[in-house]
C-alpha cells in the first residue's frame, strides 16, 4: 500500500534556518510551483535528514532562483531606516 502527500501542502511551508518560509518569500506561491517542478524532474537535491528535534526532508534551492524572487536583494537606506521603527499599533497588537 502506498501513500503520498501533494507537495503544494509541504513546500508552500518548508522553513530555513531563519524561520523564513518558502511562501513568505513569495506569498503568490509561484516560487513553490517551481520548486515542486523542478523536485519532479529531480533537479533539485534532497535528503532526509535526521536532527536532534526531529527528521527533516531538506531540499537544496539553487540561489539563482531566489534571486529571481528577490530573496538575495538588499534594501536600500530608506527601507532599513523604516525596518528599525514599528508602528504604534504593531506594538499594541492592534490592527
Amino acid at each position: 500500500m502506498r501513500f503520498s502527500l501533494n507537495l503544494v501542502n509541504i513546500v508552500p511551508y518548508m522553513g530555513n534556518e531563519y524561520d523564513e518560509q518558502i511562501q513568505d518569500i513569495d506569498p503568490r506561491l509561484d516560487l513553490a510551483w517551481e520548486i515542486i517542478g523542478l523536485l519532479a524532474q529531480r533537479k533539485i537535491e534532497f535528503e532526509v535528514v535526521d536532527w536532534y528535534t526531529g527528521t527533516f526532508l531538506e531540499i537544496d534551492v539553487p540561489d539563482e532562483l531566489l534571486r529571481t524572487y528577490g530573496y538575495f536583494d538588499e534594501p536600500d537606506a530608506k527601507e532599513k531606516e523604516a525596518g528599525k521603527v514599528r508602528p504604534l499599533t504593531e506594538f499594541l497588537g492592534v490592527k
